[in-house]
């Protein structure tokens, strides 16, 4: 009986990327795994400076040489769609595939009918807890600036909530409004809007709060604060402050119309437009 030959996918796949120490054993070990499947498949994985990385990705994927695949932001994708370096991976990119992604990421990585990256993974503006200072969940707005109240006792603050533009503007959309029109105006001067200012006011019922400054984190990692604002890429620094098991992520709480929401960013692999068919496949 005869038995079909297997297919052999062999070649050297370059990576260019600006992940950190702290993030270079998970690359490592998705690397690993593959080869389990595919032994014949090497990688040669370049660090470049982020402040480097995008116009050299470019400049070289136009000369005709640079990197098989780029891990990057997905805020990068529209500058490089535009410049012309990017494969359209609808085609190598099934729905089974698919299906296995965060839809609103998705969503962000494609233009023009065409997807130029997939996401790999999700970082954002979260509301943290510790558990010994702000022992109760807050489903409203109104619960949490009482229970900081009721928290805020000796070196204990209840709460110190940001208010720099990142870490809330995200609020206006959770409670209906937008930042800009389709046009690119501006659409914040609504009732929504006025909802959201008043959101930020009320930040100074539930304790001290923050602009576009540390100060909030590193009062958190103290130990001396109940709830903060702040992006999911502190959270292993958090835990390493505080423990685990003092910590924890809250649901966003509701405020009048709506809720307090937090910006999510993605972080995506793009594929040169510079490689062959035969590599595409590889």
């Amino acid at each position: 009986e005869l038995t079909p030959t297997p297919t052999v996918i062999a070649g050297t796949l370059s990576i260019w990327h600006a992940w950190d120490e702290r993030e270079l054993p998970t690359l490592a070990t998705i690397i690993k795994a593959f080869q389990q499947e595919y032994p014949n498949v090497f990688f040669d994985v370049t660090y470049i400076s982020e402040q480097d990385l995008l116009a050299r990705f470019q400049s070289e994927t136009i000369a005709g040489h640079g990197a098989n695949l780029l891990f990057a932001p997905a805020s990068w994708g529209s500058e490089l769609d535009q410049a012309g370096v990017l494969t359209d991976l609808s085609e190598l990119a099934d729905e089974t595939l698919l299906s296995t992604l965060n839809r609103a990421a998705l969503q962000g990585s494609q233009s023009e009918g065409e997807t130029i990256s997939l996401p790999y993974s999700l970082e954002g503006v979260v509301l943290y807890r510790n558990k010994d200072i702000s022992t109760l969940d807050a489903d409203s707005m109104q619960a949490l600036a009482s229970l900081a109240q009721t928290s805020t006792q000796g070196e204990a603050i209840g709460a110190y909530l940001e208010r720099s533009f990142f870490f809330s503007g995200g609020h206006l959309e959770g409670l209906g409004g937008s930042l800009m029109n389709e046009e690119g105006q501006p659409s914040f001067n609504s009732p929504e809007g006025l909802v959201w200012i008043e959101l930020l006011q009320s930040f100074e019922s539930a304790g001290l709060t923050s602009f576009q400054s540390d100060d909030d984190l590193l009062t958190f990692k103290e130990g001396k604060v109940g709830w903060i604002i702040d992006g999911t890429w502190n959270l292993p620094s958090l835990i390493e402050a505080i423990g685990s098991d003092k910590l924890a992520i809250e649901p966003w709480p509701t405020y009048g119309p709506g809720q307090l929401s937090g910006y999510v960013q993605s972080e995506n692999v793009y594929m040169s437009a510079q490689l062959s068919e035969k590599e595409k496949l590889t």
